[in-house]
Formats: structure tokens, sequence, C-alpha cells
């Protein structure tokens, strides 16, 4: 916190006066059917309790409790407007803790003329828990441990807005970093990719996007590299007689190639792999003085097509659906 108060009177000290700083807050609660993306297969095992090792979990649904925090500083530099922010989000998972996370973000932005404007952020997330899988180190015994891995992910983009529309092309790298011995897991990703955004009407707004990600794992085996195209579109209405309630809904799909040259004998649950990862959500807003009240619903699946499927001994189908009512506040601005 000292170092965004050496910023402040920095900026003071550029543009010769005090820039204005917003604080947000959020409180989410989400029932989650799915926290660990388990197959049908794999929810069965749990429900008849036939892998304990590899189930630890009281229950495969939960309630995330998702706290956040955040803190704006806006300023002026060379009469052109720019942004300084940190925010927090932290995941409580009522019955099983062990899935409980938390991240940051520190966002700077900054408008370069009238309708263009630089943005570039740095995330972190120091420890997420997957699934427990089998140890392979120790792989006669059916031991199993908690895959887990942190998460750096750095993003620089152009935003130029034209009219009632907007174009943001933005470049993304992200390091995923495994706990050992899963360690070969560990990831290195080049995602380039655009979103445009289209108001036709005061009370319409559509928006399309698109990812082009290149993945490479250490490996050698096994070695979950691949490429991911993926492709996103939401749409936004405000209706005129409830100016205070808007409604979005979304759909996106992703087609992820696993790129491995590992013959299937090796890795068979890697090569030739493909899968489709599609999802739809809708959320409400309704706006109050100072707050929003959020409630939404989002569902996801996996689908998964391999020539070694017989192979796999984890099919890594699932599907995922989350119900979720929160309330947003904020400051405004103030001196």
């Amino acid at each position: 916190m000292s170092s965004c108060w050496l910023l402040v009177l920095g900026l003071v000290g550029v543009t010769g006066s005090a820039p204005n700083l917003e604080w947000q807050g959020q409180f989410r609660i989400t029932y989650d059917d799915n926290p660990f993306e388990y197959s049908a297969t794999d929810l069965e095992r749990f429900r008849l309790r036939a892998s304990p090792n590899r189930f630890p979990f009281r229950t495969s649904d939960d309630l995330d409790v998702d706290i956040g925090l955040g803190l704006t500083c806006r300023y002026r530099l060379a009469d052109r407007g720019g942004t300084f922010g940190l925010r927090t989000r932290l995941h409580e998972f009522a019955s099983n803790p062990e899935k409980s996370y938390g991240l940051a973000v520190l966002e700077v932005g900054q408008g370069l003329w009238r309708s263009g404007r630089v943005n570039a952020s740095y995330l972190y997330l120091p420890s997420y828990l997957i699934r427990y899988l089998r140890n392979p180190e120790t792989s006669d015994t059916g031991d199993c441990i908690g895959c887990t891995f942190s998460e750096h992910l750095a993003s620089v983009s152009l935003r130029y807005r034209l009219g009632s529309a907007a174009l943001q092309p933005v470049y993304r790298y992200e390091y995923d970093d495994y706990l050992p011995p899963f360690d070969y897991y560990d990831t290195k990703a080049h995602r380039l990719g655009a979103t445009a955004d289209w108001e036709p009407l005061r009370t319409l707004s559509l928006t399309v996007g698109y990812e082009y990600k290149l993945a490479a794992a250490k490996g050698p085996s096994p070695d979950i590299s691949y490429d991911q195209h993926e492709g996103r579109f939401s749409v936004l209405t405000r209706p005129r007689k409830l100016s205070r309630f808007s409604i979005e809904a979304g759909f996106s799909f992703a087609r992820r190639r696993f790129t491995t040259r590992n013959p299937g004998e090796v890795d068979p649950g890697h090569a030739g792999r493909t899968d489709q990862i599609e999802s739809v959500s809708v959320e409400g807003r309704y706006r109050l003085p100072g707050a929003a009240l959020v409630a939404g619903y989002e569902f996801e699946w996996r689908g998964v097509s391999s020539p070694y499927r017989a192979s796999i001994e984890d099919i890594k189908d699932y599907r995922a659906g989350r119900l979720s009512l929160g309330v947003e506040v904020k400051s405004g601005k103030a001196r």
C-alpha cells in the first residue's frame, strides 16, 4: 500500500495536481456444481467412494464465496487521462477449503490521443489446486496428491474508438508453474487476440472476440503442449423502461489441439487429442446509487476426441454449472 501512495505523490509531482482516488468492492456467492471439473465417470466414483485417495473431498459441489477489493487512481498526464489500479480477489470454498485461492492484478492505462488508449496489466495467482492426481513418483502404490500451480499473466492492449464502435487488439504472455512432481506440466503460452465492441443503440451493445493461444509445456512426457482458437460473443441490453436494469448473455467456443510429438503408446492422454470447450452465460444487473445487485448463471462443458480414448485412464469430458448472486459497490470520485 505504501508503494501505491508513493506513486500517487509521484503523479502529483509530474501533473501538478492530485489524482482522483476511487475504490471498488465486490461480494458474490456462487454455487458451483462441479468445481473440480470431474467427468461423469469420476463423479460416479466419488459418489461410491471408490477411490478415496483420489477424491479426498467432502463434496463434489461447493459454495464459492468471492470477495474482491480494488483501488484506482485517475490522473491526467500531458492533458491525457490515465489510470493506475490494483485489484485483489479471494475465493473461499465452504466445503472444500483446499480449493480456495486468491489473486492480484496490477493495471495501468494511458490515453495516447483522443480516441486511442494503451492498457497493460499483470496478474499473479500464487496457488491453485486443480484436483488430486496419481503421484507419478509412486504410481504403483495408487497414491494420489494435489496438482497445484501458480500463474503469471502479463498483457498489453491498444483500444481505439471510432464513433459507436471500438477495436482492441491484445497480446498476453502466460506462465504456469506447477509444483513437483507435476512440473512436467510447466507451460509458457503466447496469446494474441482482439475484441470489437459496437453500440448501435443506447440500449444495446454487442461484443465479439477472438484469441489464438500457443502453449509449450516442459514435458517431455506427458506433454500438454497445444494450440487453441477461441471465439466469444456477447450481447448487453438495457431496457428503456427499466434504465437501472441490464442483462447480458454470452457464448464462447474454444478448439484446443494438442501438439505433442510423443507417440500414442508413450502419451495416450494427449497424442492426437482435440478438445472442444464451450460455455453459455447470462447475467442480470440492477444499479443502485453507488452499488449494483448482480445475479448470473454459467454452464460450461468440454468434449474430447482422441484416437487413444480407450487408453485414457481419466475421461476428460465434464459439465459444470455455476449460479451466482452478489453485490458490487464503489466510492465514486473523490479528491
